[in-house]
């Protein structure tokens, strides 16, 4: 059989189509084509194997076509076809073997995602690979998108509900004590905070207040007086 003859039957082979060659003598050689479906015959056992290249990696092959496809953005490949990425990751390019996890801050509550949200103010994801973030607690608060964590109310301010996204200052005659509070308390008797004050403070020798969540303390009567230990 001479080369040309190898070479045209190999293709022959390849697309599909049954050959039939009526002798193999270079004089009178007859070759006759006709149309077969496709399936594996023992008869091309001697076909060139080396001619078949693995896909590349984040590609995937399809025995229909024979071909090689990329997956698109928001998948990845694995051994026979594009997987969607799953909740909580992402892939922003085409052709990837793997997808990746949002960071802290950032979630994807969808497959298929080619890109991570951020937490809105109010909220907060303290981990990887999130599907959604989570709610600031009362005394906590987040201004800012993004957030890993959500922060305590400083001392002074505070926060009755949830997805806080500032702390409120208490109104003049209350205070917060401490930190994450979550409500304001009046000055005790012996104690004022005006407007501009932050936290409840006692009132100075020679003034006095007997009532609860004052503004300001009271200046002692003509010939009365009143020592620190007694503010009452």
């Amino acid at each position: 059989m001479n080369s040309w003859w190898r070479i045209y039957g190999f293709a022959a082979c390849f697309i599909g189509l049954a050959v039939a060659q009526t002798t193999t003598s270079e004089s009178s050689s007859t070759i006759t084509l006709t149309l077969a479906t496709p399936s594996i015959d023992t008869n091309c056992s001697t076909v060139n194997k080396s001619l078949c290249e693995a896909c590349l990696p984040g590609m995937f092959s399809d025995n229909a076509t024979e071909g090689c496809f990329c997956c698109s953005d928001g998948s990845c490949v694995n051994s026979s076809d594009c997987q969607l990425c799953p909740n909580g990751h992402y892939q922003p390019l085409a052709g990837q073997q793997s997808c990746l996890p949002c960071l802290p801050g950032f979630y994807a509550n969808s497959t298929k995602s080619a890109t991570c949200r951020a937490c809105e103010p109010g909220y907060y994801s303290n981990e990887t690979g999130a599907a959604a973030c989570r709610e600031c607690g009362q005394g906590y608060f987040a201004s800012h998108q993004s957030s890993s964590s959500c922060e305590p109310c400083p001392s002074g301010s505070f926060c009755n509900t949830t997805k806080c996204i500032s702390c409120s200052v208490c109104s003049a005659g209350e205070e917060a004590v401490g930190i994450a509070s979550i409500e304001c308390v009046p000055c005790h008797p012996g104690m004022f905070k005006g407007p501009s004050d932050q936290m409840c403070m006692i009132c100075s020798p020679g003034n006095y207040q007997v009532e609860w969540g004052e503004v300001k303390c009271n200046i002692c009567p003509e010939d009365h007086y009143c020592p620190l230990e007694f503010l009452l």
